[in-house]
């Protein structure tokens, strides 16, 4: 499973950002033309993309009938 969160941030605040979540454990990846200028007050579209990895089976849960759907 795997979700997307996308957003906007002040170029000069996402050096802040990736050291945020580098504590955290998350390592980050930047495009090949994407470098961190982080001097800038502009803001810049940014993408969070998270997987979500477990080596157990699928849940599966019973939905009861609905009357009328």
């Amino acid at each position: 499973m795997m979700t997307t969160i996308t957003f906007t941030m002040k170029e000069d605040r996402l050096g802040e950002f990736v050291d945020a979540l580098a504590i955290a454990g998350i390592s980050v990846e930047f495009g090949k033309d994407d470098r961190l200028a982080a001097t800038r007050p502009i803001e810049r579209g940014c993408s969070l993309q998270i997987s979500f990895i477990h080596n157990e089976p699928d849940l599966k849960r019973e939905v009861p009938a609905v009357p009328g759907y």
